[in-house]
């Protein structure tokens, strides 16, 4: 979304009538309204239609595929890497994100930017979120980037913001769309969060992560849930339970918010993709949900890191 001088592009007879509506403001021209853009994210109904999927008992499976016996791959994608519930970031959804950081960097506030760029590009309500999720100012995306952990060392502390990353895997997990920031962290387009439908899958979630956890051979893990989340009390013991059978040490505490406890590290590790958290973070930040999921579904995911600049 170039910046345009009134001056420069219209006769002056026209800019004389502009400034008598307005005068030293920044003005969003509209598109014609019939130029239309094409959906961003697939419905799963369509996604049904044009990949080679079937139904079965256990989850969506592509046809061919070996399903193993094993009940923490029941997932949208258990055995490949994952087709249903992806974000498709075309060239419309791509010069909107252009668009939408434009007006991040200038300093436009979020909700006024994002209503103006969805209407603009005619954006469904599954898109705008994308890119409320997905994209950053600059300034933000490189302060967090430079926050990254991109691996984690052997008998490492880790201190994990539980809830951020089991609804990651979770949500993952029940097909719901997820991509790469422009920050470099991965977030999920407005799936479940604190609320659980599928009590559980989401103890699958639990054992994911703690398997993960201990094929990283981490040291210590302090895991810290967001108490008023429904049943945090039973998924704390159930994370207790999982940490003993896959023998890594650590602990789980139910806080009011895990964000304190997290913000105020000053040794080790952290594992989160909450912004605020990341934005305060005094030790570096791994990005563990997205690691389970690469390492357990070799999944991918759609980025929105390598938005170009105006």
């Amino acid at each position: 979304m170039p910046y345009i001088h009134a001056d420069e592009l219209l006769p002056p007879e026209l800019l004389r009538e502009v400034q008598k509506y307005v005068q030293g403001s920044l003005v969003y021209i509209p598109r014609p309204p019939h130029r239309r853009t094409r959906l961003r994210i697939l419905p799963l109904a369509r996604r049904d239609q044009e990949d080679p999927v079937r139904q079965t008992g256990e989850g969506r499976t592509p046809r061919h595929s070996r399903v193993t016996n094993d009940p923490t791959c029941r997932c949208p994608a258990a055995a490949v890497r994952r087709i249903l519930g992806s974000v498709i970031i075309d060239d419309d959804l791509r010069s909107a994100a252009q668009d939408y950081r434009f007006l991040l960097d200038g300093g436009y506030p979020t909700d006024a930017a994002l209503k103006l760029v969805g209407d603009r590009w005619r954006l469904a309500g599954g898109s705008r979120m994308a890119l409320y999720r997905g994209v950053l100012a600059r300034a933000t995306s490189d302060a967090n980037r430079a926050r990254i952990a991109r691996s984690l060392p052997t008998r490492a502390t880790l201190c994990v913001d539980g809830y951020n990353v089991l609804f990651t895997v979770f949500n993952y997990r029940r097909g719901s769309p997820e991509f790469l920031c422009t920050d470099g962290f991965l977030r999920d387009a407005g799936g479940a969060h604190g609320r659980i439908a599928d009590g559980a899958a989401f103890l699958e979630a639990i054992g994911l992560a703690v398997s993960r956890l201990s094929e990283l051979g981490t040291r210590t893990v302090i895991m810290v849930l967001d108490a008023p989340v429904s049943h945090s009390a039973d998924h704390a013991a159930a994370l207790r339970e999982a940490l003993a059978s896959h023998g890594v040490s650590g602990e789980v505490a139910l806080a009011a918010s895990a964000d304190p406890e997290l913000k105020l590290r000053r040794e080790g590790f952290i594992a989160s993709s909450d912004s605020a958290i990341i934005a305060a973070a005094g030790v570096p930040v791994f990005d563990l949900a997205r690691d389970i999921l690469e390492a357990r579904y070799a999944a991918s995911f759609p980025d929105f890191g390598d938005i170009p600049r105006h």
